[in-house]
This record gives C-alpha cells, structure tokens and sequence, in this order.
C-alpha cells in the first residue's frame, strides 16, 4: 500500500546494508571488516525523507545464463 499513496522524489539512493543472521541459509553472507561478521545482505532504495521505497535481498550470483539450453 505504501508504494501506491506515496511517489518518491528524484532525489533518492541506494543503500547496502546486512541483516545480522548466523543460521543456516544458502545466501549467508560473510563479511571479517564488519562487527556483524555473518548475516543477510539487502540493498534499499530509500528517499531524502527517510522512507524505505523497496528492498531486494541478494540470494547469491544471478547465474542464468548457464540455465539456458544451447
């Protein structure tokens, strides 16, 4: 409903962050330079206000290409 009653500015970024998470799950990410070492990596497209426009959780490398039947 959000994205329906609300059109962000121009103005907007992108924001890298990791969920902390240390349980068993394909797409764990694992990162030493972080205090949270281990957990669930998003990207956010977030506006000026502060709102959270939408989240994508990276689940691994897209590999799609090695799918297809040739």
């Amino acid at each position: 409903n959000f994205k329906k009653n609300y059109t962000p500015t121009e103005d907007i970024c992108i924001d890298e962050s990791m969920v902390p998470f240390r349980g068993r799950i394909i797409f764990r990410q694992y990162n030493k330079q972080k205090r949270h070492k281990y957990g669930i990596k998003e990207f956010k497209l977030c506006t000026i206000p502060g709102y959270t426009y939408k989240v994508s959780i990276y689940a691994g490398k897209n590999d799609e290409t090695n799918n297809t039947p040739t």
